[in-house]
């Protein structure tokens, strides 16, 4: 078996942030153009200072009633600090990996802020997504097996006649 990847090799680097005074609709603009899930939030300085995810967005949404009919929308006048969750969960950027998964399954948490040591700069950040492929890589790499595709539409070939 190949050695373990580091934190810095699984994280993405550089990540888009975000000012905790934003707009949280830009915010939710922002994470839909680049179909993100979470977006660092930083303050004047560019130090993090909290985390905004998807589930944050839904928060925000407002339905507004018009007679019988009703919409969803963003609520316009709220910032980003206003549903960021803070602090933030960041890790330096050489934590073990198996250290932050511990820290993502305790916390019930979906991504990690990496950082360089003694600053509060954002390198990277990893997420679940990121631990789940690296996960598939190493049980394709134990099992020199292909993977089997999966249908668009959450489909797996091999479950395709049982629903």
């Amino acid at each position: 078996m190949t050695k373990t990847k580091t934190i810095a090799q699984l994280m993405t680097k550089h990540p888009l942030t975000i000012g905790y005074e934003e707009a949280i609709q830009k915010a939710s603009e922002v994470m839909l153009e680049h179909r993100f899930r979470h977006l660092p939030v930083i303050d004047q300085i560019g130090e993090v200072i909290g985390i905004l995810s998807d589930r944050d967005i839904q928060r925000a949404m407002e339905v507004r009633r018009h007679g019988i009919e009703t919409e969803t929308v963003i609520a316009s006048h709220r910032k980003v600090k206003d549903f960021m969750s803070w602090p933030a969960h960041t890790v330096g950027d050489h934590t073990p990996l198996k250290n932050v998964l511990s820290l993502m399954i305790n916390e019930k948490i979906s991504a990690v802020l990496v950082s360089a040591e003694l600053t509060s700069k954002v390198r990277g950040i990893i997420t679940s997504e990121d631990l789940l492929k690296e996960f598939e890589r190493l049980l394709n790499e134990d099992e020199g097996e292909d993977v089997i595709p999966v249908i668009p539409g959450g489909k797996d070939p091999a479950n395709i006649f049982r629903d």
